[in-house]
């Protein structure tokens, strides 16, 4: 019974501190600025917001709105699990950009711009804490 008291107290303690390392800066609303790939660089036609709170992830498409309840960041990394999205209509149809936008990557924060890389490179300028 110590046993298993120990190991789940240590994978609690192991879930707080991956929740801590997490800068706190990174927690707000953030517009998408740009999108850096191989094909170079791609301004966005309508706004693109995305927003980051303590577990739960949000940001729309060209069209829907999207969000995630299991938001994980850990070091310099943001992973969640599937997102849920509304269905108006097909995302790119306003903005081909809308089809493509992946939030989940590692990321790096620079003052107020947040670089998050995957296949792309997205570019965030932090608009509300």
């Amino acid at each position: 019974m110590k046993r298993i008291l120990l190991v789940i107290f240590i994978l609690f303690s192991i879930g707080l501190r991956a929740q801590q390392i997490a800068d706190p800066n990174i927690y707000g609303v953030w517009q998408l600025e740009y999108v850096e790939s191989e094909n170079g660089m791609e301004s966005p036609g309508v706004d693109y917001k995305l927003t980051i709170r303590q577990g739960l992830l949000s940001f729309n498409t060209d069209v829907n709105e999207c969000g995630a309840a299991n938001l994980t960041i850990d070091g310099m990394m943001i992973e969640f699990n599937k997102q849920g999205c509304t269905r108006i209509c097909c995302d790119g149809s306003r903005d081909p950009l809308g089809a493509r936008i992946d939030y989940q990557g590692s990321y790096i924060l620079q003052d107020d711009l947040l670089r998050i890389t995957n296949l792309r490179t997205y570019v965030l300028r932090k608009v509300e804490d």
